[in-house]
């Protein structure tokens, strides 16, 4: 079979959809940046949330950073990588599947001490993992997919993020 009669058999997406895509992809990486370069990292925000009396905004930063320090970006952008990948699968098989990559990347995470009280938020991700699961729309399990894999390459958790991305990115021309 020829390059050409394969391609011209698979439907083309519209300039729009195309656009739409890149639109939001570009919109989660906007929104990664400015969490990384305006609230995580400047040094005068980090020592004003270091005072005793801390501005009511550090709730919000601590909270960013707790999702950097426990893997949950990269985390919850492999929920989604998966969840993608395995869209046309059976949801009890789906749903070990997410369990057992959440507990090896849990597993990752205590290994380099993050604490206790991440393991509470791990099983907060299995309760999404297993709302991705069953109760899914296939359109917005793409797009969450996407935004957290690109938040996850840009807040700290390349690794799990890269993967994602990838699992997200092989299965979206058949979304």
């Amino acid at each position: 079979m020829d390059v050409r009669t394969i391609s011209a058999e698979a439907p083309a997406w519209p300039r729009a959809r195309v656009m739409s895509w890149i639109y939001g992809g570009l919109g989660a990486l906007a929104v990664a940046m400015v969490l990384r370069y305006a609230v995580i990292e400047p040094h005068a925000i980090g020592i004003a949330c270091a005072e005793d009396q801390v501005p009511w905004w550090c709730v919000a930063r601590q909270g960013v950073v707790w999702f950097h320090l426990g893997w949950i970006w990269g985390a919850l952008a492999l929920v989604g990588g998966l969840s993608v990948t395995t869209l046309e699968w059976r949801p009890p098989v789906r749903l070990g599947i997410l369990v057992l990559v959440l507990a090896f990347a849990l597993s990752y995470a205590a290994y380099q001490n993050v604490g206790l009280n991440v393991v509470w938020i791990w099983a907060a991700l299995c309760i999404v993992a297993a709302l991705f699961v069953y109760v899914a729309n296939t359109l917005w399990t793409f797009r969450l997919a996407l935004a957290m894999s690109l938040m996850a390459l840009v807040l700290y958790n390349s690794d799990y993020g890269a993967v994602a991305l990838a699992l997200t990115l092989l299965r979206l021309p058949r979304a």
